[in-house]
């Protein structure tokens, strides 16, 4: 679909003035040219991305799972960039960043893997913008009636508590954040099981019981606000600074009031993902002194203010194991490690040979109680066919996320769409972070199975309520 013209103009001016702002900013710093013209161009391509994709967004770009993925991968593109660029890795703070100092990289390798990160950016958006169906073009399916959970929907926030106080009551001690990640290991076979169908419980029903508040906000829009902010505090506060969790809820609530409720203003948006941005940071610093506050004021005064280390986490594995393929030197993966996002549907979840984030870490940190690093569609393009394997993978990713939201925006008014579009947009940035196909895994084992749940009581429901046919309440066929 061609742009028009307000738009083209629009475009011109975008790129004129990231090329002034580009050029002003690599004057002073010549020596950092290898490294700005990837992240120019990464720019470039995101910019004119969102311009053609907002003609055809139904309802905006923050709305948009193209576009909000965007947003993730100029941010673990242009972290790093900013960084490198700016302060000496060895100065840096953060796991990432002292890790990616002993690798010793120079300015020609670090540009090198941007160009990297903007070759996948780029096979995104061509493959996304090619599939992603204009809204004049959209065909809606027949209509479904909205559903407000028929009384459901209590009992839902009811059971979701249930099973948090649960989790809460069988969990270890957690006094730091990597703690988090090992509190249930203390239990025996039998209690793990329960741990895992009521983690899988709480997460599907969260999921349901917003989605339907949000859907009926005249009616329960205070109730969906309750269960979000209650939401954020707990996840964030239970696990000691976990700011993925608290990330997917508020990426939740983002969708369903774009969607549902109201268009967010985008000055508001990016002034929102700032405080986000800010907030989020924090609790990097929060979280290594155990949240006392009076340490973390100590702690910003002796280091400064540094980039977040979460940022460069992409970048981290993806340029080692680039380097590696480079060098010759990258360890042995066995072939069902391609296929691991598949081997996990029939496997449970505890199982990890196949696991490239687990091969990593057994290769590289192997006395690390759980792998200190995520390992995404980048760093394994590195294992398997290098370039051209992550540019396939890019392509790929593209197609699949724009068919699903083709397919929402045609079905938005039923509850079971609604719930696995916004599942896979609060989820998105973990297809940056693991796998192109990191949704089947929690989509087949813990969405759609509360799905299927939910339907079945709904069924009986409607069931129990139904009029015999003999009832004399009911007319009979042909009564007037």
């Amino acid at each position: 679909m061609a742009l028009s013209k307000a738009a083209a103009v629009q475009s011109l001016g975008i790129v004129g003035a990231v090329a002034l702002g580009g050029a002003a900013l690599a004057l002073p710093l010549m020596q950092g040219m290898a490294i700005m013209l990837p992240v120019l161009a990464t720019l470039l391509i995101a910019g004119t991305f969102l311009l053609a994709l907002r003609d055809r967004a139904q309802c905006g770009l923050i709305g948009e799972l193209g576009a909000v993925y965007v947003f993730f991968i100029l941010a673990y593109t242009l972290s790093p960039a900013f960084t490198f660029l700016v302060l000496n890795l060895d100065l840096a703070s953060g796991w990432v960043w002292s890790t990616l100092a002993q690798l010793l990289p120079d300015e020609s390798e670090i540009g090198a893997h941007l160009w990297r990160h903007a070759l996948f950016v780029c096979g995104f958006c061509v493959s996304y913008l090619y599939a992603r169906r204009p809204a004049s073009e959209s065909v809606p399916s027949p209509k479904v009636l909205p559903w407000d959970g028929g009384g459901l929907l209590v009992p839902f926030v009811v059971v979701v508590i249930g099973c948090n106080v649960l989790l809460w009551l069988l969990s270890a001690p957690v006094t730091e954040y990597a703690d988090h990640y090992s509190r249930y290991d203390h239990l025996a076979g039998p209690a793990r099981a329960l741990v895992s169908v009521t983690v899988r419980l709480e997460s599907g029903l969260f999921l349901i019981a917003v989605t339907l508040a949000f859907m009926n906000y005249r009616r329960f829009g205070a109730m969906g606000i309750l269960l979000v902010v209650g939401a954020l505090v707990f996840k964030i506060l239970n696990s000691m600074g976990s700011r993925i969790e608290g990330l997917f809820v508020l990426l939740i609530a983002v969708c369903l009031y774009q969607t549902y409720v109201r268009r967010i203003n985008m000055r508001k948006a990016v002034a929102g993902a700032l405080l986000a941005g800010v907030l989020f940071s924090s609790l990097e610093v929060l979280r290594e002194v155990r949240f006392n506050f009076r340490d973390a004021a100590g702690l910003l005064r002796d280091s400064g203010v540094q980039p977040a280390s979460e940022f460069g986490a992409v970048f981290l594995t993806g340029f080692h194991l680039y380097s590696e393929r480079a060098q010759g030197t990258l360890p042995p993966a066995e072939w069902p490690m391609f296929f691991s996002d598949f081997v996990s549907l029939v496997m449970p979840n505890s199982y990890v040979r196949f696991n490239p984030q687990y091969w990593y870490a057994d290769q590289y940190f192997p006395n690390a109680p759980v792998p200190p690093q995520t390992n995404g569609p980048i760093a394994d393009s590195a294992v398997w066919g290098g370039e051209a394997d992550l540019l396939v993978r890019a392509l790929l990713n593209g197609l699949l996320f724009a068919w699903l939201t083709n397919f929402f925006f045609a079905r938005k008014q039923d509850w079971r769409v609604a719930c696995v579009y916004v599942f896979c947009y609060s989820t998105c940035i973990m297809t940056l972070k693991y796998s192109i196909f990191y949704h089947l895994n929690p989509l087949v084992k813990t969405v759609l199975p509360a799905i299927f749940g939910v339907m079945i009581l709904k069924a009986l429901m409607l069931g129990r309520r139904r009029p015999a046919a003999d009832d004399p309440a009911v007319p009979a066929l042909g009564a007037q």
